[in-house]
């Protein structure tokens, strides 16, 4: 139970991947002088909360519980992420309107967001189009990337695959990895285009090795607003990279190179932890001497999985831990500890 314990802890500790969510007295003061900057990121403070402040107190007593038995270091109970802001999306609203109606493009971005999601307003497809139009119209290469899903999916518009691909390829020449894979997504499918699955790839690739930054800026990342984290987009390209190695989409099948990029990807993203642990039960994965079956290892991964709710990973654990002896399981077990430790210390020492 302790072993369990830990690694719960360890991973709640894991989601810590946003900024610091500050507000203070001076900003609130700047705000209501009419200063737009000031609106939005009181605004930002409602809209993200301390929901990772909440998290980190409570991840980091549970790991403490056991890792003095398992000769861990402790960590602090005090993660200064959040400063007592609680999540209020009709606050966040409030001040996203107040920035967005001066012409504040990171507000008029959020308020697309928060009408989309139905955040402290009721859905309204039509009003979140308009606020990502408005955000699009000056550059802004995220909500361009948003617009483009507006008329790709025909939400609060009409569907519109050229326009939207035209909006995809604006942002994508910013730097926008959404818009990246959503063309790449495009080209692959012949959705609006020529299929071409060459293109595609190289899309794919532009994206899956653009830098991770841990900085929060939707050109590369998103914020999930149920669990309060930022998500980088070049995990999912790197996903999407070893898919098309595996299936032989665009390139030459090459099991070996496609075992590369998803364990590039496992490093943040469940389907890429679940495809390597296939590729490690199959004996996809090339050794010294050559490819072989590694059970172990395909359990590591899809153990790591199914903690993400990753439905294929639970699935496969059920098979694979039939196959394996109480030994092993253990073995598997206190490495997954010493993984998530690892990036739990990361984490909090780049805080």
């Amino acid at each position: 139970m302790k072993r369990i314990l830990i690694v719960l802890g360890l991973l709640l500790l894991l989601e810590i991947l946003i900024g610091k969510v500050v507000y203070s007295d001076s900003l609130f003061s700047q705000a209501n002088k009419g200063d737009a900057h000031a609106q939005f990121l009181i605004g930002q403070c409602y809209y993200e909360g301390d929901v990772a402040d909440r998290k980190y107190k409570k991840a980091s007593k549970v790991a403490n519980s056991v890792s003095q038995e398992l000769g861990l270091p402790l960590i602090s109970t005090n993660s200064h992420l959040g400063k007592g802001v609680k999540r209020n999306y009709k606050k966040a609203i409030k001040y996203f309107r107040m920035a967005a109606k001066q012409g504040n493009v990171q507000a008029q971005f959020y308020l697309g967001f928060c009408y989309r999601d139905g955040q402290g307003v009721s859905i309204d497809f039509k009003e979140s189009f308009m606020w990502f139009e408005s955000a699009a119209k000056q550059s802004y290469a995220p909500a361009q990337d948003e617009l483009g899903n507006c008329y790709y999916l025909g939400r609060g518009i009409l569907q519109d695959y050229s326009k939207a691909i035209k909006l995809y390829r604006l942002a994508a020449e910013q730097g926008s990895v959404a818009a990246q894979i959503n063309l790449a997504y495009c080209y692959d499918g012949g959705l609006g285009i020529n299929q071409d699955k060459s293109e595609a790839v190289k899309l794919y690739r532009l994206a899956a090795e653009h830098e991770d930054h841990n900085s929060k800026d939707f050109l590369w990342c998103r914020f999930d607003s149920n669990e309060g984290i930022w998500e980088s987009f070049n995990r999912l390209a790197q996903l999407r990279m070893g898919e098309c190695y595996y299936n032989g989409n665009g390139v030459v099948s090459d099991k070996a190179e496609a075992v590369k990029w998803y364990r590039l990807s496992a490093e943040g993203n469940a389907k890429a932890m679940t495809n390597l642990g296939f590729c490690y039960y199959n004996g996809w994965v090339p050794y010294s001497s050559g490819m072989e079956q590694n059970k172990e290892e395909a359990y590591f991964w899809w153990f790591l999985a199914s903690w993400n709710k990753e439905e294929t990973a639970i699935e496969n654990l059920k098979i694979v831990e039939n196959e394996l002896t109480e030994q092993q399981k253990r073995r598997i077990m206190t490495k997954a500890m010493g993984y998530f430790y690892e990036k739990m210390q990361t984490i909090y020492e780049a805080d």
